[in-house]
């Protein structure tokens, strides 16, 4: 579907699910819950693990410019599209020796590094470094016998926002938007549609949601 055929089901699901109750919705109002569900659809694809389902959205092998922050903790700003992490690996180099290596990324569950057991720390020979997220940062320990130079990602962006006006509009944080269809593929659109007139009869406070939904799944 493009982004004005997936506005149009939207409407016409709305109108078989209360058209008593239904009000002519704007263009960016509809353009708004289609984009709420497609990020709600890329989310469950991410929990379930299901990259293939949303592979347009997978950048892989993305390098974060990364410098340290304070004793041996390195920060990297994240891409600023990033929706989730999907895995990676860094290079490091020891002190003092010119050749760098690559080691696993391995998930710490503590900012503080010191108080988990020294199995679990960040460890050259291992080819191991521990890292977590701060908001907009990626956080990579060292155990102070090597140095960070390169993380290299791979993590799922955040779609574009989609936009069935083709001469756009402006939102309301001033951000001029222009014509977008939905960036996942053709086999996802009908999930994204249903969801989208779930969420704005939820909106529009139209009673038996839970009846609505069925009859959704039904036509």
């Amino acid at each position: 579907m493009t982004a004005k055929d997936m506005q149009y089901a939207v409407r016409i699901g709305l109108n078989k699910l209360d058209s008593q109750k239904y009000r002519e919705l704007r263009i960016q109002e509809v353009d708004w819950v289609l984009t709420e569900a497609q990020l709600t659809t890329v989310k469950k694809y991410i929990q379930s693990f299901q990259f293939d389902r949303i592979r347009k959205l997978v950048i892989t092998e993305e390098v974060l410019p990364c410098t340290l922050w304070k004793e041996d903790t390195y920060k990297a700003e994240l891409p600023s599209n990033f929706l989730s992490y999907v895995s990676g690996h860094v290079l490091i180099a020891k002190n003092g020796c010119s050749e760098n290596v690559k080691a696993d990324l391995i998930p710490k569950q503590h900012i503080d590094i010191h108080v988990d057991s020294k199995l679990d720390d960040s460890s050259f020979e291992w080819r191991q470094v521990n890292y977590n997220f701060s908001k907009d940062e990626m956080l990579l320990y060292s155990d102070g016998t090597f140095i960070i130079l390169e993380p290299h990602i791979t993590f799922v962006r955040v779609p574009e926002r989609i936009v069935s006006l083709e001469s756009g509009y402006k939102l309301p944080s001033g951000q001029n938007v222009t014509y977008q269809d939905c960036e996942l593929h053709e086999s996802i659109h009908q999930e994204i549609v249903d969801l989208a007139i779930l969420i704005a009869s939820t909106n529009l406070q139209m009673k038996d949601i839970q009846i609505k939904q069925q009859k959704v799944k039904l036509n």
